[in-house]
């Protein structure tokens, strides 16, 4: 009779079934669609020419540099 009732709780320890992982990698696939619509651009431009990207970075760490008193 042990074994009947260790039968019977091992089925509903909690494990996951293999559907549910389907499951989870779909709704995965959901956030990462509604992440990927919600980039908010005014801050970030991912299309933005490389040179303007770096001129905009090298003027941000001078900016640093001056607010706290390192000067090179």
């Amino acid at each position: 009779m042990a074994s009947s009732s260790s039968a019977a709780s091992g089925s509903s320890n909690g494990k996951r079934k293999l559907g549910d992982r389907s499951h989870d990698l779909s709704s995965r696939a959901v956030l990462r669609r509604e992440l990927e619509e919600r980039v908010d651009k005014q801050y970030f431009d991912p299309d933005q020419d490389i040179e303007e990207r770096r001129a905009t970075r090298k003027g941000m760490r001078d900016l640093v540099k001056e607010l706290n008193g390192v000067f090179l």
